[in-house]
């Protein structure tokens, strides 16, 4: 197992949760504002990627660490829609 890849999926899942908390403490999480989650963290991800292809010699673009940081975010929004209607104790407590 390449645990570069459980990493980058770790993160990701873990911005999407944070994304979604941010949210949620706001107001009420729509599906809109799962696309927002999901692609803010997809983005951020193939930016990041990007950065390391074109500004940095000692970095590599790698497409699994992308798919990597795709299915993080998949699966942390996933976690946020899934957490979105239940109640307050199941969020972090204030």
């Amino acid at each position: 197992m390449d645990w570069d890849k459980v990493a980058h999926f770790g993160v990701y899942m873990i911005l999407c949760l944070l994304l979604g908390y941010g949210i949620w403490q706001k107001r009420q999480i729509k599906f809109n504002h799962l696309l927002k989650i999901f692609l803010s963290s997809v983005a951020f991800g193939a930016v990041l990627e990007g950065t390391q292809h074109w500004l940095l010699t000692d970095r590599l673009f790698e497409v699994p660490d992308l798919i990597a940081n795709i299915i993080g975010s998949i699966a942390g929004t996933f976690i946020v829609h899934l957490l979105r209607d239940k109640k307050k104790s199941l969020w972090i407590s204030q």
